[in-house]
């Protein structure tokens, strides 16, 4: 608020009155907007059918060495492969995670 100080001749001296700093409250309105926006954006991703993020699925058989596992996942650009057993049950994923830590790190 403020009030504007006059002399007896009726000329504005000096506003009197006090500021209330709101910078801070603007910033966490702004960062409220943005994380609302934030998660609209997620809720609308969520609600997309599958079949757009789906990518093509690859297999292997479960006595196939890792590093023709490996090898298939470097050819397929993908990160992991579905494992199946002689009757075509999947049994099993095989990812790079897997095989960087399982396999690769307990020889390092």
């Amino acid at each position: 608020s403020c009030k504007m100080e006059k002399d007896d001749s009726v000329d504005a001296l000096f506003c009197n009155g006090i500021l209330e700093d709101i910078s801070e409250q603007a910033r966490h309105e702004q960062e409220r907007e943005n994380l609302i926006s934030e998660l609209q954006a997620s809720l609308m991703f969520l609600h997309q059918p599958v079949k757009n993020i789906a990518s093509k699925v690859v297999y292997t058989g479960m006595h196939t060495p890792i590093y023709k596992v490996a090898k298939l996942i470097m050819k397929s650009d993908t990160d992991s492969v579905l494992v199946k057993t002689q009757e075509e049950d999947v049994i099993g994923i095989i990812d790079n995670k897997a095989i960087s830590e399982r396999i690769v790190g307990e020889r390092l």
